[in-house]
């Protein structure tokens, strides 16, 4: 593997990101970030031919205290979630230069999180999941989810949540959960097309399992606590895996060795987001004080 392309990006509000995301072909790279202070923007568009141009989306009337979650839809439209002043939370469609279109959410005891699944939108409060129409913003379906279960992830066929005694598992349609792993406290989970992913407390280990429940076979980087990190993506073919930690290095690693194909430093700060382009092509990453990263890297 071999990097062919590095951009580089400074968001105005030099805040953490808490989320980054890439359309379809790398051209365009969205920052979500925290705490907008004296008109500094909670999200921002970058364009891969303009990198020193960005472009403020919520601004104006839109005054926000946060963006959690951020993603590009098929027509270039972004979709988030924005925490406003009264920390109230909405879900919104944004094409640019076109027309907005938002829904409230209920009140939710913790910060919701946005999914995005083909034309489906996840969004995950305190207890329940709500399915919501791309072409619209109606809301489809709900699911309920046990109380103080964080953190939760879905596929929209299965949802899978972590507490203190381990990892879960649970049709949307079912009642009864079954219980994937134990002994094992998780900060953070992600959904691939056929495992789960989840770091352990304080960003000990990476750890994967089939969607059955199966552990995947361990590697140097797979099912290793001592591996350490802050944000981590899994490539669209699960052949790669990219992972940054608190000193700003990233590093991609085959998926079935843990073999290291590349790495360096990014970022200032610990690494806070990373995502794959839909093409598996570009990986966007983001650091501790609001700036970004944009890599192209071809196979050896």
């Amino acid at each position: 593997m071999k990097k062919e392309t590095l951009l580089r990006y400074q968001s105005v509000s030099h805040t953490p990101a808490n989320a980054v995301a890439l359309d379809d072909t790398g051209q365009a790279f969205a920052m979500a970030q925290d705490y907008r202070k004296a008109g500094k923007p909670t999200l921002t568009v970058f364009s891969q031919k303009m990198p020193d141009e960005s472009r403020e989306i919520v601004q104006g009337e839109q005054r926000a205290n946060s963006v959690s979650s951020v993603y590009f839809l098929e027509n270039k439209a972004l979709v988030y979630l924005v925490n406003n002043p009264d920390d109230t939370w909405k879900l919104v469609i944004y094409l640019l230069d076109k027309d907005l279109k938002s829904v409230d959410l209920p009140l939710s005891t913790i910060p919701p999180h946005l999914f995005k699944r083909n034309q489906q939108l996840w969004v995950i409060l305190s207890n329940e999941v709500r399915l919501y129409n791309v072409a619209d913003l109606q809301l489809a379906n709900t699911y309920s989810l046990p109380n103080q279960t964080r953190p939760v992830i879905t596929d929209g066929h299965q949802i899978w949540w972590a507490n203190e005694q381990g990892l879960w598992a649970r049709s949307l349609t079912a009642t009864e959960p079954i219980h994937v792993a134990t002994d094992l406290i998780l900060s953070q989970l992600q959904v691939s097309a056929n495992f789960i992913w989840g770091v352990g407390e304080f960003g000990q280990g990476l750890f994967g399992w089939q969607k059955t429940g199966q552990p995947l076979p361990a590697n140097t980087v797979l099912n290793n606590p001592e591996t350490t990190l802050t944000a981590f993506a899994v490539s669209p073919d699960e052949e790669w895996i990219a992972f940054g930690n608190t000193s700003g290095y990233v590093v991609i690693v085959e998926r079935e060795t843990g073999t290291q194909r590349w790495g360096n430093r990014l970022h200032k700060g610990h690494v806070s987001a990373i995502t794959f382009s839909a093409d598996g092509k570009w990986l966007a990453t983001g650091g501790n004080a609001g700036d970004g990263a944009l890599l192209k890297f071809e196979h050896d």
